[in-house]
């Protein structure tokens, strides 16, 4: 029996001892961010092409804060992945972009008072705003920002032994990313620079087509969850940007979606959601900077639909447009 229990403490050691390693080196890893802090201390000096997801972007945010500290920037970009191209290659310079994939509300409102609490200062503030801005966040990412939560979430982690193939292989950052050896515009892949906007991975015409078709339908069911528009929701929304506006220029920014969306759907209530959140914000927000519209009815002589790289994202050459004529769009 005794023999037993040892075979067992040792099986259990060599496992969770195992699983502790790999959790360790991963970029799973929220407890002390090795993942991250590696990634962002390559990346604030250095354009880095990227294969795969080196880090939790949210980490990745929250350390790029940390190392910013005490410095000043032109443009601060906080928001969603729709404004993650902009910085220095759609024409801002001196930029600090702290979008995330995904971001709610709660994200923005968390990452700018890490800003602040960082004595991080600047110029102008871009932030966009999103349909799902009118809803809180259900899926709750923007806990990551939490050390309570990481440091429960990794212990569970090491104890179910919950690592998939790709957090395995971010152990060997040659697989993670890699300073770019040609000028962005002729680098086809992925690129982070290193004021933390991105370039995205040159797509063919008829990928891009493909990925319109995939995402309108997969937006379609993702705003679906929202039958209706939470009014308490936005006005904290609302109020936010305000206050925001109080201390700093401030643009709010509205990417547009693929025209094909509305196209599609043109009588859902979920659809009609998103125009309506629209007009809640110029109604409530009638005195801030309001760049561009969901719509591109209301933009088209900028760009047409082939500028999309799916049903969400514009391209930077479509970003630049929209910024270099700001003024005009608004309302």
């Amino acid at each position: 029996m005794k023999r037993l229990l040892h075979t067992l403490l040792a099986f259990a050691l060599v496992l969770y001892g195992t699983s502790s390693l790999i959790y360790f080196f991963s970029k799973e890893n929220h407890i002390t961010d090795l993942a991250a802090k590696r990634f962002v201390q390559q990346s604030l000096n250095h354009d880095l092409l990227i294969s795969n997801a080196p880090c939790d972007e949210r980490r990745a945010a929250f350390r790029r804060i940390e190392a910013s500290a005490n410095r000043h920037f032109n443009h601060l970009i906080i928001g969603s992945s729709r404004v993650m191209q902009m910085g220095k290659y759609t024409g801002l310079k001196n930029a600090l972009n702290l979008g995330v994939s995904g971001a709610s509300f709660e994200d923005i409102e968390i990452i700018y008072n890490l800003v602040a609490e960082n004595n991080i200062t600047f110029d102008t503030l871009h932030v966009d705003f999103n349909p799902w801005y009118s809803h809180e966040d259900d899926e709750a990412k923007f806990k990551t920002f939490d050390p309570q939560y990481n440091l429960q979430e990794g212990l569970k982690t090491i104890g179910l032994f919950k690592f998939h193939r790709p957090e395995i292989l971010s152990i060997l950052p040659s697989l993670c990313h890699q300073n770019i050896k040609d000028s962005p515009k002729n680098t086809p892949g992925h690129i982070i620079f290193s004021d933390g906007s991105i370039k995205q991975k040159a797509t063919p015409p008829e990928k891009r087509l493909k990925n319109v078709n995939n995402t309108v339908t997969n937006l379609y069911h993702k705003i679906r969850t929202h039958s209706s528009i939470q009014i308490h929701h936005l006005k904290k929304v609302f109020h936010f940007y305000d206050q925001c506006s109080q201390r700093q220029t401030t643009i709010v920014y509205l990417s547009p979606f693929h025209p094909s969306l509305f196209r599609t759907y043109p009588h859902d209530d979920r659809i009609l959601n998103i125009k309506r959140s629209e007009q809640l914000l110029k109604q409530y927000c009638s005195h801030l900077k309001i760049v561009g519209s969901f719509e591109t009815t209301r933009i088209d002589h900028l760009f047409d639909s082939t500028c999309f790289i799916d049903a969400m994202h514009i391209d930077e050459q479509a970003i630049q447009k929209y910024f270099s004529t700001a003024s005009t769009y608004h309302e």
